[in-house]
Formats: C-alpha cells, sequence, structure tokens
C-alpha cells in the first residue's frame, strides 16, 4: 500500500506515509478518508494533529495539485471542536509550496510547517502538546 495512515501509538498524532508509486486519483482520497476516520476514534483531547510524512515520495506537479485539491475538500469537513494541526516532513521546492498552500485559505488556511524528517515533527507536536 502506497499510503499509510496509522494512530501514533495512543496518541492524539495521526502519521500517514506516502511512498511511491501512488494513483494519486485514489490514494490521496484514500488517505484524507483514513485521517477523517481516524479523527473520529481520537477522544479526550482538545485537539489532533496529522504528520504527513513525505520523504519517500518524490511528486509531479499533477499529484501534488491533486493532493491540495483533496486537502482542501477534506477541511471542510472540519469539526470545529476539534482542530487540527497539520506538519509535513519532507524537503524540497514542492514540498515547501505545499506547506504554504495549506495556509491559504482555499486549501484549508492551515499552519502546516515543514520539518525535514519524522522525529523534528514529533518533537514539534511534542512541543505544542506541552503548551
Amino acid at each position: 500500500m502506497p499510503i499509510t495512515v496509522e494512530r501514533y501509538q495512543d496518541q492524539p498524532i495521526i502519521i500517514a506515509t506516502i511512498t511511491e508509486p501512488i494513483d494519486g486519483d485514489r490514494d490521496f482520497l484514500d488517505m484524507f478518508a483514513r485521517i477523517l476516520g481516524i479523527r473520529d476514534t481520537i477522544q479526550g483531547y482538545p485537539k489532533y494533529y496529522t504528520i504527513i510524512d513525505m520523504t519517500r515520495f518524490a511528486p509531479s506537479f499533477s499529484e501534488f495539485f491533486f493532493a491540495l485539491v483533496e486537502a482542501r475538500k477534506a477541511s471542510q469537513k472540519r469539526r470545529p471542536e476539534f482542530p487540527n494541526e497539520i506538519h509535513l516532513v519532507g524537503s524540497g521546492e514542492l514540498f515547501r509550496l505545499a506547506s504554504n498552500a495549506l495556509g491559504q485559505v482555499q486549501y484549508g488556511g492551515y499552519t502546516a510547517p515543514l520539518h525535514e524528517n519524522i522525529d523534528e515533527a514529533l518533537n514539534a507536536v511534542r512541543a505544542n502538546q506541552a503548551k
């Protein structure tokens, strides 16, 4: 399976790991559906965190754009009482564009910092949880 989506330990953290090859039309839609499904099982926390690990993925521009479209659709299923904080893991210009694009209203208006590795993203999440 090119995209795995799992809850991290027993915390309000969902990690999606994208590996190649993918079928963008199907796999991104499925990824966001699984993220939302796991979100609905998390209870007892004021917010949840989604880490999307793209370190094993070199998207084409069309895959990048399709992922943003699916992110926008998923953002329309937000639960205002249970906010989501997104963290992206990857490097390169396309991933910086994704991080910036997610901050735009039409793609969800998320703050989505870009990290170089999964440990850096988990440390940022833990720091935010401690606040």
